[in-house]
Formats: C-alpha cells, sequence, structure tokens
C-alpha cells in the first residue's frame, strides 16, 4: 500500500500519464516564463544601458558647451572690468583736469578783478591826466600870450 501512496495516481495508467504531462507542460511553461521574463529583462537592461550611454554622451556635450559659455562670459566679465578700470582711471584724470581748470579759472577770475579795478582807476587817472593836459594847455598859452606881450613891450 505504501507504494501506492507514494505515486498516486499510478504511472501506468492514463490519468497519470496525463497528470505527469500536465505537469511536465506546466513546468515547461513555467520555465518558458521564467526565460521570457530573463530575456526581456535582459533585453530591457540593455536599452537602458544605451540610454543611460545617450545621457551621459549628451550631457558630456552640454557640460562642454557649458563649460565654454562659462569661459567665454568669464573673458567678457574680465575684458569689461579692465575697460572699466580704464575708464575709472580716464575719469579721475578728467577729474584733475577739471580741478586744475577750476583753480585756473578762479585765479583768472580773481586777477581780472583786479585788473578790472586797475583799469578803473587807470581811468579815472586818464580823465584826470586829460583835465590837467586841457589846464596845463590853457597855462601854457597863457604864458605865451605873457611872453608875447612882454616882448612887445621890451621892443
Amino acid at each position: 500500500m505504501e507504494a501506492e501512496v507514494l505515486s498516486y495516481p499510478p504511472r501506468n495508467s492514463i490519468e497519470g500519464i496525463v497528470m505527469e504531462l500536465t505537469i511536465y507542460t506546466l513546468l515547461a511553461l513555467l520555465i518558458s516564463a521564467l526565460l521570457g521574463a530573463l530575456l526581456s529583462w535582459l533585453i530591457q537592461r540593455a536599452r537602458l544601458n544605451g540610454v543611460v550611454q545617450q545621457i551621459h554622451a549628451q550631457h558630456q556635450i552640454d557640460s562642454t558647451r557649458l563649460s565654454e559659455r562659462l569661459n567665454a562670459a568669464q573673458d567678457s566679465v574680465q575684458q569689461l572690468n579692465n575697460e572699466y578700470s580704464t575708464l575709472q582711471q580716464q575719469a579721475m584724470l578728467w577729474r584733475d583736469q577739471l580741478d586744475s581748470a577750476r583753480d585756473e579759472r578762479a585765479q583768472l577770475l580773481e586777477r581780472s578783478a583786479g585788473l578790472t579795478e586797475q583799469l578803473s582807476v587807470l581811468q579815472g587817472d586818464k580823465e584826470n591826466w586829460g583835465v590837467l593836459h586841457h589846464q596845463l594847455t590853457i597855462e601854457q598859452q597863457r604864458l605865451s600870450n605873457q611872453v608875447a606881450e612882454l616882448s612887445s613891450l621890451l621892443a
């Protein structure tokens, strides 16, 4: 009886053969499904590796482009800083020149005010000299007349 319990249904019967075929078929289907899943996983993994490599390559290209743009931007910033420094120096030079011109203008205005004052004094002196000259001319004519009178009296 023990032998019958271990091999139920018996292998020799049709039921046993059908049962064995069903088990083998199910086992084959299970193995096929596992192999299909493994094959599908390997294909997906290969595709994923390809996509990862493409993304990595694109990242390298983008990184290189960004690095070049950064270098160009840094060069532009450096050039702008140099130009700014040059313009600051030029502005300081112009400011110094403007200060010098203002100082010179102030000195010239002071001198001009002094000269204007002197000119007023000289014009006043000129008028005085003109009046004096006129008085001397009159005095000279008077003296000439007196000399002429004296000469006619003496003669």
